[in-house]
């Protein structure tokens, strides 16, 4: 488990995170950031940070003040990262958010669908250079944590005290200290995945309108079933298309779930 691991089971204990992913300027991001805290205000938010900005970025790191509250400072050894870097999924040029169910055809959906750096089909070993000379990258986060000038507290934590058997217990500790509610017992299987397995493959997001004929969007999800309990507010309708006991879900949200009981 790496950066969208964590990321995932924090949303399974009812945070959701914001990232300045969207723009490389730090004005830009303040205004992305704040706009989004005032949509989403009904959320427990935090916001997650990386060595990405180009220009502003020292002023919109120091408006950054949690005030009393600790921060997580996610960190990984130098081989790990390299090595990450080098396997890290991305997205590629026949990525689709959203496949229309027309296309519905291994070809169609998974053929380019994910790439490595350079949109290599392969692991491209070339992104260690980048990794390594680059302050952008995670490998110099130091750059970052320096211009974090009202982060009064930071929790280290590393990337091995959130893989398999240590992640639940890790989690248990960090809720203690961040205020945030315990993980479940029963939920110990979901925070033992290796979520970056399916990385961009999956979830896929299939768009019935045009099949179904509908004027309105009526949109599948389609993922393994390792990520069920992060859809615990949509519709599970394995059992609708006869695909039970199965090893991947489908999922759809309850508005979209009404607009398709009526063609079924």
């Amino acid at each position: 488990m790496g950066n969208s691991g964590f990321h995932n089971i924090m949303r399974k204990v009812g945070l959701k995170a914001i990232f300045p992913f969207e723009c490389f300027d730090g004005y830009e991001c303040y205004v992305n950031i704040f706009r989004r805290i005032l949509e989403n205000k009904h959320l427990k938010l935090y916001i997650g940070l990386i060595n990405y900005m180009l220009s502003n970025g020292e002023k919109f790191h120091a408006l950054i003040y949690p005030g009393k509250q600790i921060s997580i400072n996610l960190v990984r050894d130098p081989i790990g990262i390299l090595r990450n870097s080098v396997t890290l999924v991305l997205k590629g040029d026949n990525y689709l958010d959203i496949v229309p169910f027309k296309m519905i055809k291994a070809e169609n959906i998974f053929k380019n669908r994910i790439a490595y750096y350079e949109n290599s089909p392969l692991p491209n070993f070339e992104i260690i250079k980048v990794v390594i000379s680059s302050y952008l990258k995670p490998f110099h986060d130091s750059f970052l944590k320096s211009q974090l000038i009202n982060i009064e507290q930071s929790h280290i934590l590393d990337m091995s005290e959130i893989i398999g058997e240590k992640t639940f217990d890790t989690m248990k500790y960090l809720s203690t200290l961040l205020k945030f509610p315990k993980p479940e017992d029963k939920d110990k299987h979901f925070f033992k995945e290796i979520f970056i397995t399916y990385r961009y493959l999956l979830p896929i997001h299939l768009e019935m309108k045009d099949y179904l004929k509908s004027p309105k969007s009526i949109i599948i999800i389609f993922l393994n079933i390792e990520y069920d309990s992060l859809y615990e507010n949509y519709e599970k309708i394995n059992n609708i298309f006869l695909f039970e006991n199965s090893k991947y879900s489908l999922f759809i949200s309850k508005e979209h779930y009404i607009y398709l009981k009526s063609y079924l």
